[in-house]
């Protein structure tokens, strides 16, 4: 009797030690699973990461390796006064700076900046790239609308009295139909900046209210000499010149 009782005291402990390791080793499948998951999605994704960057770097070396010869620059709309002499030479312009790799965007960046700085041009719409290595130019073109007389020539301006490029003798300015300031106590500007002056101002508005008159072919130019009243007093401040 006493033996049995020794013995059975001694197995309890056994058991408690078998019962709390089976309670420490236990596998949760929910919790492996999750961390399974959450393993594939970032392996996923890191995976397209790297096939991206890649895949791009590739792309761009195959194309640009590809493409060798120089883009062809139009524009989409000329006015019809614009010389296709200088038009050609502003496309040859833009396609030296334009780089012939479709997917480089700074040249054309430079392109904009190039045409914002000419004097022939108000406002750069959009320059963009299309198939087959054409680039499509969309521009406001500065529209002449008279000239002013300098001591060097007559000088093409805008409705702004922008300076516009040329330079015209006496006798060219009866062939481009233009009326003619003259007098104007003023220099001339540098290219595509406003001739400042309330003379120029004034035969400039005096000009475009002559151009929308019937008889506005017989209108030659505008004398602003005497504007102000800066040589008489009593003689008229604006002249107009017929034929």
């Amino acid at each position: 009797m006493s033996w049995f009782l020794g013995s059975s005291k001694k197995k309890k402990p056994k058991r408690q030690w078998v019962k709390q390791a089976k309670k420490t080793s236990a596998w949760d499948p929910a919790r492996w699973y999750a961390l399974l998951r959450v393993s594939l999605v970032i392996g996923v994704f890191t995976l397209l990461g790297v096939g991206y960057v890649v895949g791009r770097e590739a792309l761009i070396r195959k194309v640009g390796s590809e493409t060798a010869a120089p883009p062809e620059v139009r524009f989409v709309r000329v006015p019809p006064w614009m010389r296709p002499a200088e038009i050609q030479r502003i496309q040859q312009r833009l396609a030296s700076v334009i780089s012939a790799d479709p997917m480089d965007r700074k040249s054309l960046v430079t392109a904009e900046h190039l045409l914002a700085g000419n004097p022939w041009i108000e406002h750069v719409v959009r320059v963009e790239r299309q198939r087959g290595g054409r680039v499509l130019v969309r521009v406001e073109f500065r529209t002449p609308v008279a000239l002013v007389g300098a001591r060097d020539g007559f000088h093409l301006i805008d409705a702004a009295a922008h300076r516009l490029p040329g330079v015209y003798t006496y006798a060219q300015v009866s062939q481009l139909g233009l009326p003619a300031i003259t007098g104007s106590a003023a220099a001339p500007p540098q290219l595509g900046k406003v001739w400042r002056g309330a003379d120029i101002q004034a035969g400039l508005k005096l000009a475009r209210l002559l151009m929308r008159q019937p008889f506005a072919r017989q209108v030659r130019g505008i004398d602003v000499a005497n504007y102000g009243g800066r040589r008489s007093a009593r003689d008229p401040q604006l002249l107009i010149i017929t034929e």
